[in-house]
């Protein structure tokens, strides 16, 4: 059984998954990570010079990479959802779980993480853009939602290392 975390950035999916993976005793992989050392370059540099649809082609391949493997919790890149090949792979890939947070906090978090903007947008427009675009998306793709707005990554872990093991029972069935 693998774990897929999916959500805006800035939420902490790979706070969150780093911890979880270890919890669980189960391997940690950033599909960020993992394109960024495909393209030998930043997602945002590549992107730059080849836009954001043969970056989203690449992710797809990314996550194709993953198929077959056990035992995983895979942080996928924000944006891996508006893909619509994207979002079958993910269900293929494992329980997909929505890290969420209010955009208040997500905005904030990205100030203070001092994130590069996606856009020429300012911060909260841009992201009020994008969670505008993919909330629906997340809510599509997700088994399981958990907000961290008002939890740290210890706490917020907890809740979703016992919503895990209650997949893992059974009781708590996917897509509810």
């Amino acid at each position: 059984m693998n774990i897929v975390l999916i959500g805006c950035r800035a939420v902490g999916k790979t706070s969150i998954g780093s911890l979880l993976a270890q919890e669980l005793n189960m391997t940690f992989v950033d599909t960020d990570q993992l394109l960024e050392e495909r393209l030998g370059e930043s997602i945002g540099s590549y992107v730059k010079r080849h836009g954001w649809e043969a970056m989203r082609m690449l992710e797809s391949e990314v996550l194709r990479s993953l198929l077959g493997i056990q035992n995983h919790v895979i942080a996928t890149g924000g944006g891996c959802v508006e893909s619509p090949e994207n979002q079958r792979l993910l269900r293929s890939l494992g329980h997909v779980v929505w890290i969420k947070a209010p955009s208040s906090k997500i905005l904030e978090r990205l100030i203070n993480g001092h994130r590069p903007p996606l856009t020429s947008f300012d911060p909260k427009t841009e992201l009020e853009l994008i969670l505008k675009r993919r909330n629906p998306l997340y809510l599509k793709a997700a088994d399981v939602v958990l907000d961290t707005g008002e939890l740290g990554v210890l706490e917020a872990t907890r809740i979703l290392k016992l919503a895990v093991n209650n997949l893992r029972k059974g009781s708590i069935h996917a897509g509810q």
